[in-house]
């Protein structure tokens, strides 16, 4: 869902900014309004990520304007032919949610069809958190998702032989979910040197630049999750202008929005305001 519509901000949005008690004006400029929400809401800062951010769960009113703008799922269009597709590094949980979604999405109406080959794996080496991503939580976040593992994860927590870092989660949850027939082209991007000598894990911009090393030009199927899909794909093709690049087409898919902490949305859509004001 855009949150710019014919040069002004979606009404929603203002609403949704008025009722975390901000004033701001009325005529709808989403300039004024980007600057503000850049102060007030976003919140993922260098060294904490978006998946951290907790708080509060959104009201009922807060919902109704959060579905408004694109809580629910974006499906796979089977009948566009693509060159491949890019899965975004995420938590364990978001990644076991989206290869879920694309392994229903397969099945959903003809078991023959199959997301778009080869398949991406735009990862980082971010080390995995302990209070999200270790074994003790998969139960958990298997009755979330809906979705069961095959005793391959059960083997790997007993051998203590556990993922240590994004791209390895991603490796490991197509195991772990019984997919063999996807083509997978792992993308491990190298942490990043920090000006003061430390590093960091690489973010969306730093995997893309190594993508485009190994992707011909032609169109490609991106893989989020709601409600981060259109501001992710923004962030890619940002990207891949920025490194200079052209022919790359872009779509993008995901599953709808699981319960989030409404500071997760709220640093969501100042991030996807960001993307939007830097086109007008």
């Amino acid at each position: 869902m855009k949150l710019i519509e014919n040069g002004l901000t979606n009404a929603a949005l203002e609403a949704l900014v008025r009722m975390q008690g901000m004033e701001i004006d009325t005529h709808r400029d989403p300039r004024v309004l980007n600057a503000l929400l850049q102060e007030k809401w976003v919140k993922e800062k260098e060294g904490v990520f978006r998946a951290q951010l907790g708080g509060r769960f959104s009201t009922e009113e807060e919902m109704a304007l959060l579905r408004q703008l694109g809580a629910d799922a974006i499906p796979i269009d089977f009948n566009v032919e693509y060159n491949g597709t890019l899965l975004l590094g995420a938590t364990l949980k978001a990644v076991t949610r989206r290869m879920w979604f694309m392994n229903v999405e397969e099945c959903r109406t003809d078991f023959r069809l199959q997301v778009p080959q080869p398949l991406y794996f735009l990862g980082s080496r971010r080390p995995l958190d302990s209070k999200q991503e270790m074994p003790e939580h998969v139960p958990a976040i298997l009755e979330e998702v809906g979705t069961q593992f095959v005793k391959q994860w059960l083997e790997d927590r007993d051998a203590d032989d556990w993922p240590q870092h994004e791209t390895a989660v991603m490796n490991r949850v197509q195991h772990w979910l019984g997919i063999r027939r996807w083509e997978r082209v792992c993308i491990l991007t190298p942490n990043v040197v920090k000006s003061d000598g430390g590093t960091r894990p690489a973010n969306t911009a730093e995997t893309v630049r190594e993508w485009l090393k190994v992707a011909t030009p032609g169109r490609y199927l991106i893989v989020s999750s709601q409600p981060f899909c259109e501001n992710q794909k923004m962030a890619v093709e940002r990207a891949v202008k920025e490194a200079g690049k052209e022919g790359y087409t872009l779509d993008v898919c995901g599953p709808a929005a699981p319960p989030l902490p409404l500071s997760r949305w709220l640093d969501n859509f100042a991030k996807q305001l960001w993307e939007e004001v830097q086109l007008l």
